[in-house]
């Protein structure tokens, strides 16, 4: 997956939140300079071969998950997909 759809994809669900009323506007600075380093993040652990059908829901939770600042669940992910691209290596290597 390219950077540049993640972060797209990224600042898009923030926009909506922001959009609704759901974060607060003095959250919005922290969250704009934030994106780019959520989507290198996010780009490291996500593997197509292995999640590709999942983009558009993983992407989505990770981004709600970081813009309303829980970070614990967008760890939580991460720490998951990263989890399945190991446990795949692991395999290919046996």
């Amino acid at each position: 997956m390219q950077q540049q759809q993640i972060i797209g994809d990224i600042a898009f669900v923030a926009g909506v939140f922001f959009a609704k009323g759901e974060i607060p506007e003095a959250d919005r600075p922290k969250i704009k300079t934030r994106i780019f380093d959520w989507a290198t993040q996010f780009e490291e652990a996500y593997d197509a071969d292995i999640l590709g059908d999942d983009y558009e829901d993983l992407v989505d939770a990770y981004a709600e998950f970081r813009a309303r600042g829980k970070d614990a669940e967008a760890e939580r992910l991460i720490a998951m997909m990263r989890r399945l691209r190991s446990n795949r290596d692991l395999r290919m290597a046996a």
